[in-house]
């Protein structure tokens, strides 16, 4: 009875009473889907009444947690025969009864029916004990949460109650009896509550009901679904009878949920503009206060790398219900993911104020996080370690925090806890791409090139769409140990390619350039990428003008490579630039030239600016006194 139900748990067994003889022990007990099926079958194979039931005794209405109970006592009498050909004989049994109020009138629900103990007196009824009769599908249907939260619940029952808010004492309360912590103390606190209604005359199961139901629909009106539902799902424990209408009123609460989803599915599935288009058309339609729209917008416009516009959104949202902690979370991580780590831990803080689990792990780990991002951000290396444990010790799934701890040690040089922590970023989630990335600069440190390569191409394999990753695969791979310049090039041009021109696209441009002068035999496209790299990036190092200028330099452009080596005076390689330069336009004048090389090599120019470079090799064969001068300063290993 009541929304289309008899019994309110859902592993409620009962005797079958199909075949009484076979339950002379009361413990040979049936699902009640069966029992309800064969006992439907009985029925149909009698024309006759099947089952003569007699009342024998009902005890004293009790008061349970929720609802008044009674106990019924009565004898069970089976038409026909048993197998063996004797009449059924009557058996004792027992029912438990809920009482509830419906239109002013007082009904009962079965709650339990079960076989009466022989050594029970029916004088004694009134001992029995009354079984809460609630669905056992509630605790199922609600978020769990920390320990720290039922206690809260439990405090803000508490104080609810001595303030006479009753229905959101209620709420808490029956929060906080959801732990096994407070149990105890909630139970105690809300028969305090039905006491303390009862006593003003107030009918505590539709006082309770109505207040439940109420909040429930304005929740409803400000978008808060999941919170709704809760209210409901309590409405309906207390009064199970109404559990059509509360289920009815949570199908309202998912045709919304799916209006919403349908444009959340089109975030989901990657249609990013079509999901933008949808989440402010919903705004404009009428949900201009429900933050969930903005959300939405927010994370599509991230999606789409559009972070001014994502920003606004979650500015939006705040705006919208500056008490909804979601906003707050989901501008967290957009901060987060563009490394603004001090707006992040402020986000979650925030979020954390107004959640309902304010100590729930993962958000609580998120804030230990970012706060150890920021303080690795200021160098303060020592602070930055203890915040990532912490971060690990509240939610030891956050790969995230291990990956921040490789990132602290691979700054402090200490490449052995590195490795460790990108070892254990690996075992929470062996797809981790930017832990393998990560990795191969450990690899870069350890002078791993190989290593370095085939850890960047992990990272490439489990995130193919992040241009940095191609990049750094690009220059490892121009190392004089791999020299494989045509793979390198490929690299380099899926980062000039990137949809957002950011600085090391740019740079891509004249890594490729370089990568095609190493060829030898592609100086024009080497030099269509230094002229488009030259007008592009903001700034140019002097290693730059140097590689630009020995490229010019290759082509006898010599006045060009002059005026960009004139960029680069302070590198010692421009001297050995402008060196090779004068060798060529006066072979003969030695002292000329020489001096360019006596300043190169007197100020520590790196052994690359020599290396292969065939008219320096050329000058070693030609000039005795070039020779003398390498001797000198004790560059012969690179000749």
């Amino acid at each position: 009875v009541g929304g289309g139900r008899i019994f309110f748990q859902n592993d409620f067994e009962i005797d079958d009473d199909t075949d009484p003889e076979n339950n002379t022990s009361g413990d040979n007990l049936k699902n009640i889907s069966d029992y309800l099926k064969s006992f439907r079958n009985f029925y149909h194979q009698n024309k006759e009444g099947s089952i003569k039931l007699e009342v024998s005794d009902v005890s004293d209405i009790r008061v349970g947690q929720n609802n008044l109970y009674l106990v019924v006592y009565f004898t069970e009498t089976m038409n026909g025969k048993t197998t063996g050909g004797k009449p059924y004989g009557k058996r004792l049994k027992r029912a438990e009864m809920q009482v509830i109020t419906e239109n002013g009138q007082f009904r009962t629900l079965i709650s339990r029916i079960d076989f009466a103990d022989k050594k029970e007196s029916l004088a004694n009824v009134k001992t029995v004990t009354i079984t809460d009769a609630k669905d056992d599908n509630l605790d199922a249907d609600l978020q769990t949460f920390s320990e720290d939260y039922y206690k809260q619940k439990l405090s803000t029952g508490a104080k609810l109650l001595s303030e006479s808010n009753y229905v959101d004492a209620y709420y808490d309360l029956k929060e906080a009896k959801r732990n096994g912590s407070t149990q105890g103390e909630a139970d105690t606190r809300l028969n305090e509550l039905f006491s303390k209604l009862r006593t003003q005359n107030i009918d505590p199961i539709d006082y309770l009901y109505d207040g439940l139901f109420t909040r429930a629909q304005a929740l409803i009106d400000n978008y808060r679904y999941k919170d709704a539902k809760n209210y409901y799902l309590y409405a309906k424990e207390v009064k199970p009878i109404n559990g059509k209408a509360i289920g009815t009123a949570i199908s309202v609460i998912n045709d919304k949920q799916a209006k919403d989803q349908v444009l959340w599915s089109l975030y989901k599935n990657g249609a990013y503009a079509d999901a933008i288009k949808g989440f402010q058309k919903a705004i404009d339609k009428g949900q201009s206060d429900n933050p969930n729209m903005y959300i939405g917008l927010g994370r599509s416009y991230q999606a789409l790398g559009k972070d001014d516009e994502a920003n606004a959104a979650f500015a939006s949202a705040i705006k919208a219900d500056p008490t909804y902690s979601e906003s707050y979370k989901w501008l967290g991580y957009f901060l987060k993911s563009k490394k603004d780590f001090k707006g992040a831990s402020d986000a979650f803080i925030n979020c954390q104020t107004r959640a309902e689990d304010p100590n729930e792990a993962t958000l609580a780990s998120e804030v230990a996080f970012t706060r150890g991002m920021l303080a690795f951000q200021r160098h303060e290396n020592p602070s930055a370690i203890n915040f990532l444990n912490t971060a690990i010790t509240l939610n030891a799934k956050n790969k995230e925090a291990q990956l921040g701890l490789a990132s602290v040690y691979l700054d402090q040089r200490d490449t052995k806890s590195a490795n460790k922590a990108i070892k254990a970023a690996l075992d929470l989630d062996n797809s981790y791409a930017e832990a393998y990335y990560q990795q191969g600069k450990i690899k870069e440190i350890e002078n791993d090139k190989p290593g370095a390569e085939e850890s960047y191409k992990a990272a490439i394999r489990f995130d193919p769409n992040n241009y940095v990753y191609y990049y750094d695969l690009g220059k490892i791979q121009m190392e004089p140990e791999l020299a494989k310049y045509q793979d390198a090039i490929q690299n380099f041009s899926y980062c000039i390619n990137a949809p957002q021109k950011m600085l090391f696209t740019k740079i891509a441009l004249w890594k490729r350039g370089k990568c095609y002068y190493n060829l030898g035999n592609r100086d024009d496209d080497a030099l269509q990428d230094f002229k488009k790299a030259d007008a592009q990036m903001p700034t140019r190092p002097p290693t730059f003008y140097v590689e630009y200028a020995n490229l010019l330099i290759r082509q006898k452009q010599f006045n060009q490579a002059m005026d960009n080596l004139s960029h680069a005076a302070t590198d010692p390689a421009a001297n050995v630039s402008m060196g090779v330069i004068s060798y060529l336009q006066n072979p003969g004048d030695d002292d000329k030239y020489l001096n360019y090389f006596e300043r190169a090599f007197r100020d520590g120019v790196a052994g690359d600016a020599l290396k292969n470079n065939p008219t320096i090799t050329e000058l070693y064969s030609n000039s005795k006194k070039f020779r003398s001068l390498v001797k000198k300063y004790k560059y012969n290993s690179y000749f």
